[in-house]
């Protein structure tokens, strides 16, 4: 490939917001380096290394090639081509213990920010409980579509929603609700992000420790939506 074909190859990679949405399975990998004009025998040691730091810092897998200007210690695996084609492992997690099925999905954090402070951040826990941040005041983008981005982003590999409210919309709606006599129970359950859980799957609620405050004048909310 050119130096420029490479230059701007490693531009695209190296955004966040490509690489999570354009390079999430691995059809859509294998176009891209198809469409800057990658010759995966022609491609030299530094340039794997390169393509291989930043796909592997947004968990994208790098493609397994055969090339004699790459030794055992690039980290790279060594395979045959097919057809002189490249190989792309798509992004699965381990097999699970009860069914053998693949993991779809991804465990690196998610970012996705349309406008200049206004979008999401999420991140899966120890425990694969998504925990996340959003802001989308007055922004005119819809919360729920960066929600559903985001759990398509994680797949498989989320097992729940984690919710900790000290203000903002579901706090409000709680205490909205209690101040009425809802239980609290009854409340959270109400709320947004409760409803974006449930359409994810997770539609059973927990609090995690005792809620902060008395009805209507909650101040400190944990809860876990789980399946």
């Amino acid at each position: 490939m050119t130096s420029k074909q490479f230059d701007e190859l490693v531009k695209h990679l190296a955004d966040p917001g490509d690489v999570l949405q354009v390079m999430s399975a691995n059809d859509e990998l294998l176009q891209l380096l198809k469409t800057y004009g990658v010759d995966a025998t022609k491609l030299n040691a530094n340039e794997l290394k390169i393509i291989q730091d930043i796909a592997l810092k947004y968990e994208v897998r790098t493609p397994s090639i055969t090339t004699t200007t790459v030794g055992d210690s690039s980290g790279i695996d060594l395979t045959k081509l097919a057809d002189g084609g490249i190989s792309v492992t798509p992004i699965v997690g381990p097999p699970t213990p009860a069914s053998g099925k693949l993991i779809t999905g991804s465990t690196a954090d998610f970012s996705r920010f349309p406008l200049e402070n206004k979008g999401i951040l999420g991140n899966l826990d120890k425990d694969g409980i998504v925990e996340f941040k959003i802001n989308t005041e007055g922004s005119g983008i819809r919360g729920t579509d960066l929600f559903k981005q985001m759990m398509e982003h994680f797949g498989g590999h989320a097992k729940g929603v984690k919710g900790k409210w000290v203000s903002g919309t579901n706090l409000d709606k709680v205490n909205e609700l209690t101040a009425n006599g809802v239980p609290l129970e009854v409340a959270i359950t109400k709320t947004w992000t409760a409803n974006r859980a449930r359409d994810a799957g997770f539609g059973n609620a927990t609090l995690v420790k005792p809620a902060t405050g008395l009805p209507g004048a909650y101040t400190d909310i944990e809860v876990v939506f789980t399946k």
